[in-house]
């Protein structure tokens, strides 16, 4: 993780403050130079900036993440790399922050110099608008070659309309979570691949209490249900995000239509009539979407035979102390795209059909659009309010609104 996050980091970092003529845009706060404090929750300075071996200016950038608790402690390390190999850059780093938050500060003259974001959601907003900056001319500047660094996917996900408004952080592997001694017990014998059999293996897998209530939910197909969204369970029904103009596809694309009648048909099937509020009664007892990043969770505490997750989901069961006895595999598909299993998301501008979509050979976890870059083993938290939303994550460098551009 380190590894990656510090290529990462010089490749933000250094594009905003490494030469004089890239920091001019950026207004890096250059009197904030700050001595090293510990991780906290609130922030780190990280560094005291010194002059560079060629003569550059010490400079401090103020830099705002949406990391929390773990991850937060995690970048902090990666920033105090970054410090010791550019003495002549510190660095201000905030977490806990969320778009609103950037969109509070642009407005109010406030901005970070540098935002990571919890997903892409806003890119075209923010790029469209000149919130976020074009980073061509820094990586220019700097000699940064983002082919040859970056895979061109991550690269489409993170620009608009050809500006390279962001680069990506991080990426993440997801698939399907499912408890070994639950599948035995039901005489469970493999994994399912399609969405019919994971229908019938959650039946069997379903325990309720004698007053009708849910004991043990055997999959959760709410989209208020931890990693259980549409963004990602699109992609495995062969869902269309856009049409060929670039509108929507939500209402022309069947796929939505047969993704939504399933879910409602597996609700029924599973929990009965008034499954739904069911399931609801079940996820608030749970302790609702906070619980997801807590030892809580329903997976670990046994209370859930299946669910999508991400890869980072090992690090917690451990650190948890869970002793949930689990396997992972990729998530299942719809019915009638069976090729589609295994394979993660795609960009709208491939041009393959949807049988030749790259797969993951191998792999015990269905990659979503790209591969994992967090270690198991690393003990990793996130905040409730820090939920991807499917490609990496962004970095970019913010215009002030004093320059005439407005968010929100």
């Amino acid at each position: 993780m380190r590894r990656l996050l510090m290529v990462v980091a010089v490749a933000g970092l250094v594009a905003s403050a490494c030469s004089s003529s890239s920091t001019a845009g950026l207004q890096p706060s250059a009197a904030r130079s700050l001595t090293p404090a510990a991780c906290t929750t609130k922030g780190l300075a990280v560094g005291s900036a010194s002059a560079g071996p060629s003569g550059e200016q010490p400079v401090t950038i103020n830099l705002w993440s949406f990391y929390s608790g773990g991850e937060f402690k995690k970048y902090c390390e990666v920033l105090q790399d970054f410090h010791q190999k550019y003495p002549w850059i510190s660095i201000q780093h905030t977490g806990g922050k969320s778009d609103q938050d950037i969109f509070r500060a642009v407005n109010s003259d406030t901005a970070p110099d540098m935002a990571i974001t919890s997903g892409p959601d806003n890119v075209a907003k923010f790029c469209s608008s000149n919130t976020y900056k074009d980073l061509a001319t820094y990586l220019q500047n700097d000699n940064i070659d983002l082919a040859a660094t970056v895979p061109d996917a991550a690269l489409r996900y993170t620009s608009y309309n050809g500006d390279q408004c962001s680069l990506p952080v991080l990426s993440d592997a997801y698939g399907l979570y499912y408890n070994k001694d639950m599948f035995a017990k039901a005489g469970i014998t493999g994994v399912p691949k399609t969405l019919s059999e994971l229908q019938t293996d959650a039946k069997k897998l379903t325990v309720f209490n004698p007053d009708g209530s849910i004991k043990v939910a055997g999959y959760v197909p709410l989209q208020s249900f931890y990693e259980s969204t549409q963004l990602y369970n699109g992609d495995y029904s062969g869902g269309i995000w856009y049409d060929q103009n670039g509108n929507s596809a939500f209402a022309s694309d069947p796929s939505w239509a047969n993704l939504l009648q399933w879910e409602e048909g597996f609700i029924a099937d599973v929990y009965g009539s008034d499954g739904y509020h069911k399931l609801q009664e079940f996820f608030s007892k749970l302790g609702g979407p906070d619980s997801e990043w807590s030892s809580a969770h329903g997976f670990e505490t046994e209370q859930v035979a299946m669910m999508m997750d991400g890869e980072w989901r090992n690090a917690f069961i451990a650190d948890d102390g869970s002793n949930v006895n689990y396997g992972t595999a990729p998530f299942p598909v719809a019915d009638d795209t069976p090729d589609l299993y295994g394979a993660g998301q795609r960009s709208s501008r491939t041009s393959r059909p949807r049988s030749s979509r790259s797969r993951t050979p191998g792999s015990t976890a269905t990659s979503t659009s790209r591969s994992s870059s967090r270690s198991s083993g690393t003990s990793t938290r996130r905040s409730s309010r820090s939920r991807r939303s499917g490609p990496p994550m962004p970095i970019c460098g913010i215009r002030s609104s004093t320059n005439g551009n407005r968010a929100g």
